[in-house]
């Protein structure tokens, strides 16, 4: 009785050691890479935020009831400005529309790119849980006050945290 104890018992291990050589040996995944909570393309480049802001507020005037803002920061500086309504579905971006994107691409914060035409649709809208998730796609971003034009596309946005206000 004891050799087939000693017998399971040594079977145990190297069953146990083969699979850990075996995942060792694997392609490992890479569980550290993090999403990024807001990532676009401007003028092909891509751009990331390393993390955001997001507010929900009340105006308490038609038809603008209730907001929300985004804010994307790249290494602590604002980057990505995004007001628009907590409705999932599609929504035009504009410049003269009810909701907006803004680009601020360096250090001069007065510079910065603001969607003209455009397309932005919110999968997710949950302010409850929170979990925001959208796409934003080629969208044309203009200097206010100027006339420089940049492209902005391939934008994705997964926003968990929300402040109400």
């Amino acid at each position: 009785m004891k050799i087939n104890l000693v017998y399971a018992a040594i079977i145990t291990v190297l069953s146990v050691s083969s699979c850990t050589k075996e995942n060792e040996n694997s392609n490992p995944i890479n569980n550290s890479a993090k999403e990024k909570p807001i990532s676009f393309k401007v003028d092909g480049a891509l751009i990331e935020a390393d993390s955001t802001t997001a507010i929900i507020y009340n105006l308490d005037f038609a038809p603008y009831d209730r907001k929300l803002d985004i804010i994307g920061y790249k290494a602590g500086k604002i980057i990505f400005e995004g007001n628009f309504f907590p409705n999932a579905g599609k929504q035009t971006l504009g410049d003269g529309g009810n909701s907006l994107i803004t680009y601020k691409p360096g250090a001069d914060l007065n510079e910065h790119f603001a969607s003209k035409n455009g397309t932005l649709t919110l999968s997710k809208c949950d302010t409850i849980t929170p979990e925001i998730i959208g796409t934003f796609e080629t969208m044309l971003g203009q200097v206010l006050g100027g006339s420089q034009i940049k492209i902005i596309s391939e934008g994705k946005l997964k926003v968990i945290k929300l402040v109400k206000k």
